[in-house]
Formats: structure tokens, C-alpha cells, sequence
């Protein structure tokens, strides 16, 4: 069986270690085999019960944090393992953005928490 993208993600400790596994989804994306999570799987973890469908919320969150990681991977020093600061210096820069484009950042970071919680809970 393959391991989840979810367990991936929380097994990568190095930038290689992300690297590889950026590639690795990007190599299942394009072969003929289905990858992510499809209306279909939806309805049949959701006739399953709700542990069925709590793993598969929690897949289908792997698959989107996946979008985020070609803007992480620069911020990260060779071999370093502080994903927290690669992580911070990413939002600062986001933050910067938001700025010049006259975003308000703490009503885009409210929403960006509504959604992330209720990616959570759904997970849980």
C-alpha cells in the first residue's frame, strides 16, 4: 500500500527530504494513476463512517499544503531542519506583499484561520 501523502509530509525533516517528496507527487501526478482526493472518495469515506472521512479530510489538507511548498523551499538554508523560520520569513515576506497590494493582513490572517479551523475540526 502506498503511505499517504499526509504521512509523508510529516516524516520530511530535511529540505531535501521535501524535495524528494515534491518530486515524487510531481512524478505520481503525471503518471496514469490517480492521485489527491476525488468527489468519489469523498462519498465512499463518508459511507464509511467517520473515522474513514476524518483521514480523508486530513489527506485532502496534504494535498493543499503540497501547493505551498514551491514558496516555502527557498526560504529553507541547505540541510536546516527549522522549518519555523523558513515558515515566519515566508509570512513576513507575504505580509510585505499584502502591503503593497493594499490587502488588509489581519483580516486576510482571520479569514486564513476560519479556514484552516475549519479544515481542522472536519479533520478531527
Amino acid at each position: 500500500m502506498t503511505e499517504l501523502l499526509s504521512q509523508r509530509l510529516r516524516a520530511a525533516r530535511t529540505k531535501n527530504d521535501l524535495i524528494a517528496l515534491r518530486d515524487a507527487v510531481a512524478a505520481e501526478v503525471n503518471s496514469s494513476s490517480p492521485v489527491g482526493v476525488s468527489d468519489d472518495d469523498v462519498a465512499c469515506a463518508g459511507a464509511q463512517g467517520p473515522d474513514a472521512l476524518s483521514s480523508l479530510v486530513a489527506e485532502s489538507a496534504a494535498w493543499r499544503a503540497m501547493s505551498a511548498l514551491p514558496a516555502l523551499l527557498p526560504y529553507i538554508d541547505g540541510e536546516c531542519d527549522d522549518f519555523e523560520s523558513a515558515l515566519a520569513d515566508l509570512l513576513a515576506d507575504l505580509r510585505h506583499l499584502a502591503d503593497l497590494l493594499g490587502v488588509d493582513w489581519g483580516e486576510a490572517e482571520y479569514r486564513g484561520q476560519g479556514y484552516h479551523g475549519e479544515e481542522a475540526v472536519a479533520s478531527r
